[in-house]
């Protein structure tokens, strides 16, 4: 499985916290055995930075409308 970094923006100006909760409970529905995903705030730059290989959490994110995505790598 490949693994990519992405990063997570609010497409409604959510505080980055409440951006972090919101993700998280997203992610607790498609958390898949040996999963290796990881979730970290960056405050400076007011996103966070997904690392992950569940490709339906990302399509969740997306069809949310909630998140920006942009693949970093």
């Amino acid at each position: 499985m490949e693994t990519n970094i992405y990063e997570v923006k609010s497409a409604k100006e959510v505080h980055l916290e409440y951006l972090h909760q919101g993700l998280n409970k997203i992610f607790e529905d498609y958390n898949t055995d040996g999963d290796s995903s990881k979730i970290q705030q960056v405050p400076a730059l007011n996103y966070l930075l997904l690392t992950t290989g569940n490709h339906r959490f990302v399509l969740a994110l997306l069809k949310s409308g909630n998140y920006l995505i942009k693949k970093i790598k």
